[in-house]
């Protein structure tokens, strides 16, 4: 809810439909919008921030069923690490895989 009115008018008439929610990083908030708009499954593509943001709210209320994350042996930017570990979110790896110099990790 803070974007500009332009740049809404150029996502809708991309076709995309926006649900301000002020927040981005109340997951309450988001999941309670996108699920009045009949949202029932959620990717969240992001970096360290919004994984550390939803993996601290799944380790308040539980949030996420499967956890697909993609660790790169590089830092962009200032760089930034979870401050909740995937054990303190309750999240057990199903699968950690090596794809080249990355790392991915199946959590659930």
């Amino acid at each position: 809810d803070t974007h500009s009115a332009e740049r809404r008018a150029a996502l809708e008439a991309a076709g995309a439909e926006v649900c301000a929610v002020g927040d981005t990083r109340d997951w309450h908030a988001v999941c309670a919008a996108l699920h009045a708009r009949g949202v029932s499954r959620l990717m969240i593509e992001g970096g360290a921030g919004i994984i550390d943001s939803a993996l601290t709210r799944h380790a308040a209320a539980p949030l996420i069923d499967v956890c697909i994350v993609t660790e790169a042996p590089a830092t962009v930017g200032a760089g930034y690490g979870y401050s909740v570990s995937f054990a303190d979110a309750r999240l057990g790896t199903a699968a950690r895989v090596r794809v080249g110099a990355d790392t991915v990790s199946v959590l659930h």
